[in-house]
C-alpha cells in the first residue's frame, strides 16, 4: 500500500473522513494586509481610468503611465485575490497515521513513517519576521506547507508543531537505523543481495469522470 498519495476532487473529503483526524488546521486572512493590497490595486486602477480620461493618452508618457498603473492594480488584485481564495481553501489536518496537506480540490495524504526532522525540513525551516513555511521532501517530491507570511498564517501555529513532534518520536529511531550511512559503508555482505530496494510508491488518486 503506497504510504504517499495525491488526492483530487472529492478524494480528499473521502479521504479525510476514512481517517480519525486528531485536529485540523485552517488559515486565517489577515484582513488589513489584504485589505491594503486590494485597495492599493483599486487606486491603481482608479489612476490609470483617470489617466486615460484627462489625457487621452495623447502622449507616450501617459501611454506608459496607464500601462503601468494597470499593470500594478491588476497584479495587486490578483494578489489579494490569491491569498483570500488560499485561506478559503487551504488546511493542514493531523491523524495517528497521516499529515494532510493541501487544498479542498487537491491535498498530498502522508504517511508518518515517511518523516523525519529533515524530511519535514526542520533543519533548514523557512523562517523571518514576515514570512514561515516548511518545505517537506518525501519520495523526490517537495511539498510545501505554508505557517505564514504578511496575508494569511496557520491558526494555532504552536499547537500543530506539537502535534507534529509527538508522531516524529515513535519514526525518528527506525529512521535513524535506516538511514545510517555506516551500515551502506561497510556492510556489503551477501546478505544484503535479497533486501527490498526501499522505493516509495506515490499514488495519485485521480477524480473519476
Amino acid at each position: 500500500m503506497s504510504k504517499l498519495h495525491l488526492l483530487h476532487g472529492p478524494a480528499v473529503q473521502g479521504a479525510l473522513e476514512a481517517e480519525t483526524v486528531d485536529e485540523m488546521f485552517r488559515y486565517e486572512l489577515n484582513k488589513y494586509a489584504a485589505g491594503a493590497l486590494l485597495g492599493l490595486g483599486v487606486l491603481c486602477l482608479l489612476g490609470a481610468f483617470g489617466t486615460w480620461i484627462f489625457t487621452r493618452l495623447n502622449a507616450s508618457l501617459w501611454a506608459t503611465l496607464f500601462v503601468l498603473l494597470m499593470l500594478a492594480g491588476l497584479s495587486f488584485c490578483s494578489m489579494a485575490s490569491y491569498w483570500v481564495n488560499f485561506v478559503r481553501d487551504s488546511f493542514v489536518a493531523v491523524s495517528a497515521n497521516f499529515l494532510f496537506v493541501g487544498r479542498s480540490e487537491r491535498a498530498w495524504k502522508i504517511d508518518w513513517s515517511l518523516l523525519d526532522k529533515r524530511a519535514l525540513g526542520l533543519h533548514a525551516m523557512e523562517l523571518s519576521p514576515l514570512k514561515g513555511g516548511l518545505v517537506i521532501e518525501v519520495a523526490g517530491q517537495r511539498i510545501k506547507l505554508h505557517l505564514f507570511n504578511a496575508f494569511a498564517y496557520l491558526v494555532d501555529i504552536q499547537t500543530f508543531m506539537l502535534h507534529v513532534l509527538q508522531r516524529l518520536k515513535p519514526h525518528e529511531a527506525a529512521l535513524v537505523d535506516a538511514r545510517d550511512p555506516e551500515d551502506d559503508d561497510d556492510d556489503d555482505d551477501d546478505d544484503h543481495d535479497g533486501d527490498d530496494s526501499g522505493e516509495i510508491e506515490v499514488e495519485n488518486s485521480a477524480q473519476e469522470v
